[in-house]
């Protein structure tokens, strides 16, 4: 069927191993510069779990409660991503 459209095999694979080096290099890049500014930007990284609803809302809401409160965070300039 792909051969219909002008696609072989080949080409398919070429275009994922491809596609998968982008995503490792700009990975890799990401990766240094956040290594670089961490002495003076910290950056934390979370999840939400959204499987169910409970925990979606008391998470998120803790979270909340703790950035009001100043409560587990740094004295430096930081930026939490989810």
């Amino acid at each position: 069927m792909l051969d219909t459209y002008g696609w072989s095999g080949g080409k398919i694979i070429f275009f994922l191993d491809f596609a998968k080096f982008l995503v490792c290099q700009q990975t890799a890049k990401t990766f240094i510069i956040i290594t670089l500014i961490k002495p003076w930007y910290l950056i934390r990284w979370n999840m939400l779990r959204a499987s169910r609803i409970g925990h979606l809302a008391v998470n998120t809401e803790l979270y909340c409660c703790e950035r009001e409160a100043n409560i587990n965070f740094p004295k430096q300039k930081y930026k939490d991503f989810y």
